[in-house]
């Protein structure tokens, strides 16, 4: 009795006293531990003794709130069956009371975050630069709830005595009593140095106005990613649901049910401020810490008293006790009168055997489930026993016999002395707690031992209990975790740019080396810091504001910023943010990235100022050739009018070769100005692709009709070689694609001296409604090597600088093929072999047309047909002569301000038997047509670029007059862009016509343009010109066939004339020439007729006088009289 402690001895009185009473109570009775005011926590709590009273029939929880003295003795006394309180009170309870467990462990929500964990916080205030670490806490005055609160002392106090750190005595301790606010607003006042509380409190206390948290300093922080709270210690279980001994077992399942399925009703959880209850946590970590802490009922110093002593001490306890043993008797004997009372109490013993039974069979289970084992050292003997774990454990049979030497044989030997040293040093007091490797049947296992030594009373070792646990699997996925650790630290720290992530607080929580020099700041000044430890105070706000923003709508986040390097450079940067959440999906923290586009902004600028210049220049380009064409084409269009007025003039032979060579000259500079042109248009992207109906034999007899005479007079032989599945009909450019065969074709004449050039057209893919349209040009003239073929399609380029020397051209006709077959989405290559010749092959790819659309194409375009007709008929002008007839002494109102070039053009008017009125401008030409409204003019020559009034603004005032509604109005200018083109049409002219200006050109638009004045039957024939002769189109139709033969005496007339003409002005009246053909039957004449027409085409007048000589010879008047022959000729004009 000496040995007992007089608490626990009126404990167990008065538990005794109460115990049968309690059996027959109908009301069961709920107690709290308050930390906050008792009528809060009965507020708080209530609803749950409403919720467990709906779960037991005919019982009533009633709940009551106590500080810790009076839960203490609430419970002693027996008056409570159910007890919702701290760990550390729950284990003396535990250890007081024979109890199997908790019942449940409490889940907290706290602002939405669950949590069945606890810790306590060390803290001080921000300005006590004099306390950073647990060591600097000797001798300070630390504010407490009270020395036996869990959260609010004794975790605290295991880390300091862990630290080697004294524990604050009586002078040092301000203890402050319930609720734990008062220790945090202790250290506020000043009245403390450092604080204890339990965690969660803190941030509470900030969430109710009643705290800044910048105001304090979190010491020996830790960070544990689960848990969203300040901590400094580790992490213990919630406070546990317990139920007392007396309680019935079946009222004990229906609340551990209710409670398990208490997270369904969201209404009491919101109520109670909790997210439910668990299956109950481990709470050994909680008895490990009393009893490291030798606090009670782990105290250890009993002290002896003698029965004097205890009289002295407890007369009147005694007394008391004697009293209620008798009382006790009483009530016992009269209990056992009662049979329902007695049975009542062998169902209790029988409930109480049974959950001793139940709780050692779930000991063994959760043993094997948590694959943890016991044992027992005895120290003298060196006995040892397993629990059956162990034995699974260490694979070994139950019946195997134990000893200490087999269990040291196990221990893996580059750990058995660690293991022996760490076992010495337990015997000595310290605690027994580490991890090591154990060799089981050839294999590797790591386990985790914890023991607890008992001494004697002349503190010698007796005895060793302890668990072993089977951490392999923890170790293995520990050691893959920190792979991955180490994967992802690798990782982050390869990241050139600055890399970081911090918790939903704020907080850093690691970085790498790229942020640590962005903030020249040592990870470890980085790391559990807020933005508010490194920036100043307004910046840092607007910092953690973006971040507010990311946490409130969790996800990316981008925004570009401003910072000051290093260096003090301002530098331009893009934040990349994003939120990660934790294992069960709750939002954790935030991980960004910096990076710096200061250069690429500065990058972005100048390619923007330098997109603006090319622009610029380009426009200032497309604008010089513009300026640079009209200039030119205005006073070359003086020139070649004067020369084709002067080669229709009586001149000697020197004079003749003169003008033709002028007019030779003329197109030739043309020529250059177009391709020039073309390339300009091609290079800044305004040169567009047509896609309409062509005939492959019309680009081919072009193709063929322009270049023969050529070829023949160099001697070469010219081939073309057309496969016979080439549809007959295709959907492209012809413009294009004879600028193309030109080009090509041109060079190859031009460069080959003899031998032959084979044109060649082949289908080289063939799908249902397109092909790939092969098109090759050879040659056998002078090659390139592969240097010159390398330069080829440059623009301005020739194989050498010899080649413009012999050959002349500009060398820009190659890169504009090349830029058209690209346009035409094809492509184009070269071949080539010094002094063997060239070969250039393009492959195109065009579209099929069907016959029935190009029929009906033409069927709706009548008027546009004769004019392409009209286009592509001869130009001598003769036969523009014979044409003009129609329209002979029609009035045309000529508008130029250049003096020479009106003065050219009315002369090819005149010259053309028309009625010329000029105007200077577009004003004098309006005030001409106002003034003599009766005087209707039959078409207008308009100029673009006039003083005073130009060719548009005019022709837009011409338009709105009642009678020059549909008056023919031809733009004749030397501005030749697409937009003078475009602005003339959207003016309302009809036509246009560029400078230089060719009569036949003019005259073919004016016969189009204007209607015709006569009615004669020859006239009628002459406006309709065709592309062949009429046997060409019709056959053997033998009303064409029957056309009489020339007499002797007209074909002398016939020859005599030509021979004039050829000799005074080399226009030969192109009816003279039909009327001849039509009837020749010999081929030399027919052949030698075809070359004179030729010659004339090209103003080469030499060449056709000798051509006229040699065809006289082959035409004698006996010859000439046979049955007529037709030979279809078409004669194509260069554009």
């Amino acid at each position: 009795m000496s040995y007992i402690n007089k608490q626990v001895f009126i404990h167990i009185l008065i538990f005794v006293l109460i115990y049968p009473t309690n059996i027959l109570a109908q009301n069961l009775t709920l107690g709290v531990l308050a930390i906050r005011p008792k009528p809060e926590t009965l507020a708080r709590w209530q609803p749950l003794a409403d919720y467990l009273s709906q779960s037991i029939p005919n019982k009533t929880v009633q709940l009551k709130a106590f500080h810790f003295p009076e839960l203490q003795m609430a419970v002693a006394k027996g008056q409570l069956d159910f007890v919702i309180t701290n760990p550390a009170h729950y284990i003396e309870l535990r250890h007081h009371y024979e109890m199997s467990g908790a019942l449940t462990t409490l889940i907290k929500d706290i602002n939405g975050m669950s949590t069945n964990q606890f810790g306590g916080v060390i803290f001080t205030l921000k300005t006590r630069s004099d306390i950073s670490t647990l060591q600097d806490l000797k001798a300070k005055r630390i504010a407490f709830v009270n020395t036996s609160s869990l959260g609010g002392y004794l975790m605290q106090a295991l880390e300091l005595q862990r630290a080697g750190v004294p524990l604050p005595n009586q002078s040092h301790q301000i203890i402050t009593g319930m609720p734990h606010d008062q220790a945090v607003k202790a250290v506020l006042r000043g009245d403390a140095d450092v604080g204890f509380a339990r965690t969660e409190v803190i941030e509470q206390m900030e969430r109710e106005g009643k705290l800044v948290v910048e105001q304090l300093k979190i010491l020996n922080h830790r960070f544990d990613i689960q848990f969203p709270f300040y901590l400094s210690t580790p992490l213990y279980p919630e406070w546990p649901f317990i139920v007392m001994p007396q309680v019935n077992r079946h009222n004990a399942k229906r609340i551990a049910a209710a409670l398990l399925a208490i997270e369904q009703d969201k209404t009491l959880i919101k109520a109670l401020k909790i997210h439910g209850f668990a299956i109950p946590l481990d709470y050994s970590p909680v008895e490990t810490l009393m009893r490291e802490l030798r606090v009670p009922p782990f105290e250890k110093h009993l002290h002896t008293h003698t029965f004097y002593e205890i009289w002295q001490d407890n007369w009147s306890l005694i007394i008391t006790s004697i009293m209620l043993i008798t009382a006790i008797l009483i009530i016992a004997n009269w209990m056992a009168q009662k049979n329902h009372q007695l049975l009542h109490a062998r169902e209790v013993s029988n409930c109480y055997l049974e959950r001793l039974n139940k709780s050692e069979g779930l000991l063994k289970r959760a043993q094997t489930v948590a694959g943890v084992g016991s044992w027992h050292l005895d120290i003298q003997t060196n006995e040892l026993t397993w629990s059956e774990e162990t034995y699974r454990i260490f694979e070994v049979s139950l019946d195997t016999p134990l000893t200490l030497d087999f269990f040291i044989d196990k221990i893996h030997p580059d750990d058995r002395e660690m293991v022996l040293t760490a076992w010495k040093v337990a015997l000595h007091g310290t605690v027994y707690d580490m991890e090591h490797r154990i060799r089981v049947n050839g294999k590797t296992k790591w386990v985790r031992e914890c023991a607890e030594v008992f001494f004697d009373d002349t503190k010698q070792a007796i005895a060793g209990i302890g668990t072993v646990q089977d951490i392999t699997k923890q170790k293995h996925i520990a050691s893959e975790i920190q792979r991955h650790a180490l994967f992802q630290e690798a990782l982050l720290e390869s990241i050139p740019v600055p890399v970081f992530y911090k918790n939903i607080a704020g907080y850093y929580l690691g970085c790498n080396k790229a942020f640590e020099k962005l903030l020249n700041k040592p990870r470890s000044q980085i790391i559990n810091k807020t933005v508010f430890d490194m920036a100043p105070q307004d910046i840092a706000q607007q910092y953690w504001d973006m971040d507010k923003v990311l946490f409130k709508q969790p996800g990316t986040q981008k925004y570009e910023w401003q910072i000051v390097n290093l260096e003090g450079q301002l530098r331009d940067v893009i934040f990349h943010k994003a939120t990660f959440n934790n294992a069960d999906g709750t939002l954790e923290g935030l991980i960004g990235a910096i990076l710096d586009i200061t250069e690429l902004k500065q990058t972005e600028a100048d390619l923007k100022h330098a997109k603006e210049a090319a622009e610029a220049a380009n426009v200032a380009k497309s604008d010089f050739l513009a300026n640079m064409s009209h200039e030119i084409r205005t006073p070359m269009n003086a020139i070649m009018g004067l020369a084709q007025l002067l080669i229709a003039t009586k001149l000697d032979n020197n004079q003749h070769d003169y003008v033709a060579k002028l007019l030779k000259a003329t197109h030739s500079l043309l020529d250059i100005i177009n391709d020039i042109l073309d390339y300009s248009k091609i290079e800044s992207g305004k040169l567009t692709i047509e896609a309409v109906d062509m005939e492959i034999a019309e680009l081919v007899e072009h193709s063929a009709n322009l270049f023969s005479f050529a070829a023949e007079t160099k001697g070469i032989e010219l081939i073309f070689d057309i496969a016979p599945d080439i549809p007959p009909l295709l959907k492209g450019d012809p413009l294009r694609l004879k600028q193309i065969m030109n080009n090509l074709l041109g060079n190859a004449i031009k460069f080959t001296q003899q031998g032959h050039v084979q044109v060649s057209m082949l289908v080289e893919n063939r799908l249902e409604s397109a092909i790939d349209l092969h098109v090759s040009v050879c040659d056998t003239g002078i090659g390139m090597t592969e240097t010159q073929v390398n330069s080829l399609f440059h623009a301005f380029e020739q194989a050498d600088t010899s080649t413009t020397r012999n050959y002349g051209g500009t060398g820009l006709g190659l890169a504009i093929t090349k830029r058209l077959v690209e346009l035409m989405g094809g492509i184009i290559r070269v071949t080539s072999t010094i002094g063997k010749g060239s070969s250039f092959v393009c492959i195109i790819p065009l579209k099929i047309a069907t016959l029935a659309t190009y029929q009906k194409s033409d069927a709706n375009s009548n008027t546009q047909s004769s004019y392409k007709k009209l286009q592509d008929s001869y130009k001598d002008l003769d036969y523009v002569h014979n044409q003009m007839q129609s329209i002979r002494g029609s009035n045309i109102l000529l508008v130029e301000d250049n003096p020479i070039n009106q003065l050219v053009a009315r002369k090819i008017l005149e010259k053309l038997e028309l009625l010329v009125t000029t105007a200077n401008n577009g004003k004098e030409a309006l005030a001409k047509i106002t003034t003599n409204p009766d005087h209707l003019y039959d078409a207008i020559l308009m100029d673009l670029q006039m003083p005073e009034m130009d060719g548009i603004t005019a022709t837009q005032q011409i338009r709105n007059l009642p009678h020059y509604k549909t008056v023919p109005i031809i733009a004749m200018t030397a501005a030749v862009m697409k937009s003078d083109h475009e602005a003339s049409q959207a003016a309302g002219m009809n036509d246009f016509l560029s400078k230089p200006i060719e009569i036949t050109k003019l005259a073919n638009i004016l016969i189009h343009w204007i209607p015709s004045n006569t009615s004669c039957i020859e006239c009628e024939a002459c406006r309709e010109p065709t592309l062949s002769h009429p046997q060409a189109e019709h056959g053997n139709d033998p009303n064409l066939l029957a056309i009489k033969p020339l007499e002797p005496k007209r074909l002398a007339e016939l020859l005599q004339e030509i021979k004039i003409q050829i000799g005074q002005s080399g226009f030969v009246r192109t009816v003279f020439l039909d009327e001849l053909e039509a009837s020749l039957i010999d081929p030399q004449a027919l052949q030698q007729l075809h070359i004179l027409r030729t010659n004339l085409d090209a103003f080469d007048y030499e060449a056709a006088k000798k051509t006229y000589t040699e065809f006289c010879k082959q035409v004698p008047p006996n010859k000439s009289m046979q049955h007529p022959i037709a030979l279809q000729t078409t004669q194509t004009e260069i554009i």
